[in-house]
């Protein structure tokens, strides 16, 4: 057991210092967590010696000695000895690691998976369940999969599939995968690069239509994700918005909180016909505004800004935002609290509301709301983050709005901030 008595900050900093060096990582230098030792019997953590060979170094760090293979071997008695030395001086120990998959197992499983038919489809069903919960537990197996190709044959099962069980399995996995660019970026500039489901993602579109109203809650959260996955790229994004139920889809999962139909949204925004679409397909605004009042993720709350921006481009979208009750003061209650980019949007937002078709609108705001914005606005002014163009509508809005502070307030009413 480990000494009874607390230690002080200085008394923990000089034990740590005391930790024999062979406790340590050679490229860290911090004390290693999972031990592997490579062909040249030098011992490092796993994650650290990891990284080093997949950017393509073929030397030890420590000896410059050649990478004759690449195995990497646990050590198993020094990690045992680490473990002693942090229980015998208090120090919290640290659970064993899960050794990743082999890889046979994993080209295994994939060709059941290929194989699947009537007559092998608990067989199947395995194999998806098993390489779902692989890939979460470790990124080195979810590496192994890619590579062997498991995200083409997860996009073809997706397209052609006539089982559910498989289907909701299959997207549930490749929603695993959600740092992995599924689809080109036309951003990116490097036409050389091939997306991993160049001529699949259109043919998914059905099937992960169909989902989205499954009555299977995990089903159409794990469908949202490759959808917001897919959007990223614009072409995609016109193919999604054409779909006829997939953005009504997202306005439930929204209502519903499921924080990756937010972002999908915000992807389909690029597209000008998708934000009409958005506002057709159901009351958008009053769920995206619930998001924006929220106590969640700020991120999504930036998207939900980020959605309600966009909308705001349109003239259907100037006059939901304004028709809507809670809508402005929304907007205008998220200035100066949720990050710099959704200052942003909501500078945006008001700015295109007062100043719509080039007439100004000063009665858009009530008394309340109006002297609240201003008071964001004069702050606003002042952060160095704020973008040029975002000053200069502030600063436009500031002179619309200065003289009306001084008229004579009205009775309060439920629009107030």
């Amino acid at each position: 057991m480990g000494p009874l008595i607390k230690m002080t900050a200085e008394e923990e900093e000089r034990e740590w210092e005391s930790m024999p060096a062979l406790f340590r990582c050679p490229i860290s230098l911090e004390m290693m967590r999972d031990p592997v030792s490579v062909c040249t019997g030098v011992t490092y953590e796993r994650a650290n010696i990891q990284k080093w060979m997949e950017a393509g170094n073929n030397i030890c760090p420590a000896t410059m000695e050649p990478l004759h293979n690449r195995e990497l071997i646990p050590n198993h008695t020094l990690r045992r000895l680490i473990q002693q030395w942090c229980l015998s001086k208090g120090f919290d120990s640290f659970s064993t690691p899960k050794s990743p998959a082999n890889p046979s197992r994993i080209r295994r499983m994939v060709q059941d998976i290929i194989n699947a038919n009537e007559d092998n489809v608990n067989k199947a069903l395995e194999s998806l369940t098993s390489l779902k919960d692989l890939a979460k537990s470790s990124a080195r197996n979810a590496m192994c999969m890619q590579a062997l190709g498991i995200l083409r044959v997860l996009a073809q099962i997706i397209s052609s599939t006539q089982n559910m069980e498989i289907l909701r399995e299959a997207v549930g996995l490749l929603a695993c995968f959600q740092s992995v660019e599924l689809v080109d970026n036309d951003d990116d500039g490097d036409s050389s690069r091939q997306p991993i489901l160049r001529g699949l993602a259109v043919q998914m579109l059905p099937s992960l239509e169909f989902l989205l109203v499954d009555k299977n809650m995990e089903a159409r959260m794990n469908t949202a994700i490759l959808v917001q996955l897919l959007s990223r790229d614009i072409h995609y994004a016109r193919e999604i918005g054409s779909r006829q139920t997939i953005i009504p889809s997202l306005i439930s999962l929204v209502r519903e909180g499921v924080e990756e139909a937010v972002s999908a949204l915000l992807n389909l925004c690029a597209v000008t016909r998708n934000r009409v679409k958005i506002l057709e397909a159901g009351d958008s605004i009053s769920a995206l505004i619930e998001v924006i009042n929220g106590r969640g993720d700020k991120k999504v709350r930036e998207s939900a800004l980020g959605v309600v921006e966009a909308l705001s481009t349109t003239a259907e979208g100037r006059a939901a935002i304004d028709d809507h009750t809670l809508a402005l003061s929304a907007v205008v209650k998220s200035l100066l609290v949720i990050s710099a980019a959704a200052d942003e949007y909501a500078v945006a937002v008001v700015w295109r509301l007062c100043f719509k078709s080039g007439e100004v609108e000063g009665d858009t705001l009530n008394h309340s709301l109006l002297q609240a914005a201003f008071n964001k606005l004069l702050v606003l002014m002042q952060i160095d983050s704020a973008s040029p163009i975002t000053k200069v509508k502030a600063n436009q809005l500031l002179r619309l709005f200065s003289p009306m502070r001084h008229r004579k307030q009205p009775p309060p009413h439920s629009s107030s901030f």
